[in-house]
């Protein structure tokens, strides 16, 4: 019941801190304005398609640029352009045929003949994936076709031109809706309750400045706790106790700023289900609360903190995959990201179920070094 108490003298304080308040409103606040000005244009996945002078990949291209639909596939002359819209997010992707496509597939050598190109923090191309391979089957499943003929000895027809038989066939049944189709109808729905597809970066910027925010709080949490042990606020209680107030002194900032965030992605509308967003918030303010503790017995004092923390967000904004994800053009960055905790949340959001088991793998090390270093020390 007391750590209740102190729980709720805690959270009085911060609320008096106008820093700590303008920090926890100037978010949501932000993302509701710029949703009152959001236009109504159709809002569509760029896709890039990048062939060199080879035959059958051109037309899968051509056939590609010509669908309708929510994937918009564009044909670039040059590859270098191509790739610098992808690294700007001008595309979600894009995909590079290469100039012995045909041959490759002749030859049974599938694996990696297509490069494909992601932009950064990008959740929608496994959409554009499908599409394209579904492209290449339906160009190049007449070569299958007749192949596989000639390895059975089918004959179509008299026979003469066997070959010509089974593609003029193969090319009469894969016809839109001489097999089967797909008939899409769209239903008058509220504007409000409307979801769509959400944009995929406005989506991860959203949450990667949410989880830095988060992370900042926790970190001004463990600040606290230096103040607090400087004039002598945990004197009167073992260490045990000790050890609990002050991680309910970074937890209640942690929380609130996580409160916040979980309002800001309900307002900006990027989330799935609300639910999961939920628990991956939940296991977040954990992880921060576990990593600001970690840094707090680390570290002598609150102004080593303090000289930390421009280095801890700069570091979680430019190798997390806040705004970019640097790790898809510079893979050493890989192993860097792993040391800020944005990196795990996002991943979390980004797995599922996965991400989360790792999420609460790196909230128990944390927990543990931690006990381990305060164990030794009252020793």
């Amino acid at each position: 019941m007391r750590y209740l108490i102190i729980t709720e003298l805690f959270i009085k304080r911060l609320i008096k801190n106008p820093a700590f308040i303008c920090m926890l409103i100037i978010l949501p606040l932000l993302i509701t304005m710029f949703s009152k000005v959001d236009t109504k244009e159709e809002k569509r996945i760029i896709v890039g398609i990048y062939h060199e002078e080879e035959q059958l990949s051109k037309l899968i291209c051509e056939n590609l640029q010509d669908k309708d639909g929510y994937i918009k596939f564009l044909i670039y002359d040059n590859k270098a352009e191509m790739i610098e819209d992808v690294e700007t997010k001008k595309l979600e992707c894009a995909y590079i045929f290469p100039l012995d496509f045909q041959n490759r597939l002749d030859n049974y050598k599938i694996k990696k003949c297509i490069t494909c190109i992601e932009s950064p923090s990008t959740i929608l191309s496994s959409l554009s994936d499908e599409v394209v391979f579904a492209g290449i089957i339906g160009e190049y499943g007449k070569n299958i076709a007749v192949d596989f003929a000639k390895e059975n000895n089918i004959v179509v027809g008299d026979g003469a031109s066997n070959s010509e038989n089974i593609a003029r066939n193969y090319e009469l049944f894969n016809t839109p809706e001489k097999t089967f189709s797909i008939d899409y109808k769209y239903i008058e729905t509220d504007e409000g309750n409307s979801a769509g597809i959400k944009d995929g970066t406005n989506t991860y910027a959203i949450r990667g400045i949410v989880s830095v925010l988060i992370l900042i709080s926790g970190l001004f949490g463990a600040i606290k706790w230096f103040e607090d042990e400087k004039i002598g606020l945990y004197s009167s209680f073992n260490s045990e106790a000790k050890v609990i107030i002050g991680f309910i002194s970074i937890l209640a900032p942690t929380m609130l700023m996580a409160i916040s965030g979980i309002i800001t992605i309900y307002l900006s509308n990027t989330y799935t289900y609300m639910s999961i967003e939920i628990i991956a918030m939940g296991l977040y303010v954990l992880l921060v609360c576990g990593f600001s503790y970690l840094l707090k017995l680390i570290v002598k004092s609150g102004t080593d903190i303090c000289v930390m923390l421009p280095v801890i967000t700069i570091g979680s904004l430019i190798f997390c995959p806040v705004f970019i994800d640097a790790s898809k053009f510079i893979p050493f960055i890989s192993w860097i990201n792993k040391l800020f905790p944005p990196f795990y949340y996002l991943n979390g959001i980004s797995r599922g179920t996965s991400g989360f088991v790792v999420m609460a793998i790196v909230l128990i090390v944390c927990v543990f070094s931690g006990a381990v270093i305060n164990f030794v020390r009252e020793k």
